[in-house]
């Protein structure tokens, strides 16, 4: 055994160091690859953010704007409108429940429809006496309240209406329109047209027409007391109501700190008015009694026609009998050609006379009797 001393070398293996650097490469690409996406999902994140509150400002500067106009919409047009359509029609009311004169245009044009929806703003009959009797009472009452209140009111709707109609109101479409109505009721009568702005320019002319009426009062002329423009008054209401309510649930859904007081016992109030005006209208319609009244009168018809036969077959009767008599006088005196005739052939021609008449008169009876069986077989 050697005493000398051995040194152990070890050489490093060429294998383990490329994976090494192989693993370092990886780490390093992994890292960077980790690097970039990091930083395009972190970008995409702050595009996503960017774009969201670009959106949400949008969203704001839009429903600004939106309730900004719906504001304009309340308080320059549809409510002022609103308030002036609604006091008009309480002054007419008021007016008409004063007078105590039956109206009944508005239940009329409620229930039947079409154009009996376009009215005058009373009936004809109602003030043809103020025209006869200018200065009675009722006729200087009359053109009072057209002179200082309906006129107050429609003139400013008017403004409103020529101004702002064209920019302010949000009419329903058309589908949505026709669903409300038939094509006959909102037809204009003067220019034949559906459109739904015919409905405030036909007012805005009725407006006018009565200025002129107005006017002609000042000069002692009452030759007319409205206008005869015909204006569908109960859709005008309709119409008017249909914009208040679209603008306040516009400024409600805009703004979450205004709460809509929707009238939601009004639509039963209306369905009972047209209920009422149907009851009011039969409330004294008894069928029982119509129909034996109708029986009655079938029976008087059938009477009097039967009252004219009978009539004609006794006329008729008379007639045969007078001139079965005549006829045998007429033989009687051939026969007796002097006035000293035998007593035998005066007997004879009596008992012929006689014996004529009882012929003729069971004849007629006969008549009589098959006339009762035939309209009794009738």
């Amino acid at each position: 055994m050697s005493d000398s001393a051995e040194t152990l070398v070890v050489c490093p293996n060429d294998d383990d160091d490329k994976w090494i650097d192989s693993l370092s490469l990886v780490l390093a690409v992994l890292g960077g690859l980790s690097g970039v996406i990091a930083y395009f999902i972190q970008r995409r994140a702050e595009q996503k953010e960017a774009a969201e509150a670009q959106a949400k400002e949008d969203a704001d500067l839009d429903r600004a704007q939106a309730l900004e106009r719906t504001r304009e919409v309340m308080s320059v047009f549809v409510g002022p409108l609103h308030r002036l359509w609604k006091t008009q029609t309480t002054v007419l009311v008021a007016y008409r429940i004063g007078t105590g004169y039956k109206f009944l245009d508005y239940q009329n044009a409620a229930m039947n429809k079409g154009q009996n929806y376009w009215m005058t703003i009373f009936p004809k009959e109602f003030v043809e006496p103020f025209i006869e009797n200018p200065y009675s009472p009722e006729a200087v009452k009359y053109r009072n309240l057209c002179s200082r209140r309906l006129k107050f009111l429609y003139t400013r709707a008017r403004e409103l209406i020529l101004l702002h109609m064209s920019n302010l109101a949000d009419m329903p479409s058309q589908d949505e329109w026709l669903e409300r109505y038939e094509p006959e009721d909102i037809t204009s009568p003067y220019v034949k047209s559906m459109n739904i702005n015919t409905i405030f320019d036909t007012y805005t002319a009725w407006t006018l027409e009565f200025d002129d009426i107005i006017e002609g009062w000042e000069n002692e002329n009452f030759a007319k007391m409205m206008p005869s423009t015909r204006v569908p008054l109960l859709i005008c209401n309709a119409l008017i109501d249909i914009l208040y309510d679209n603008a306040k649930a516009k400024e409600a859904m805009y703004n979450k700190h205004i709460t809509i007081h929707r009238n939601t016992r009004q639509t039963s109030a209306e369905d009972q008015i047209k209920t009422n005006m149907f009851n009011n209208t039969f409330a004294n319609f008894d069928l029982a009694a119509e129909v034996e009244k109708g029986k009655n009168h079938i029976q008087g018809i059938l009477s009097r026609l039967q009252g004219e036969d009978e009539s004609q077959d006794e006329e008729k009767g008379k007639q045969e009998s007078e001139s079965s008599v005549k006829q045998a006088s007429e033989e009687a005196s051939e026969d007796a050609p002097g006035s000293n005739s035998k007593p035998d052939n005066a007997n004879q021609d009596a008992g012929s006379i006689i014996a004529n008449l009882v012929a003729n008169e069971q004849r007629n009876r006969r008549l009589d009797f098959t006339g009762e069986v035939s309209r009794d077989n009738n």
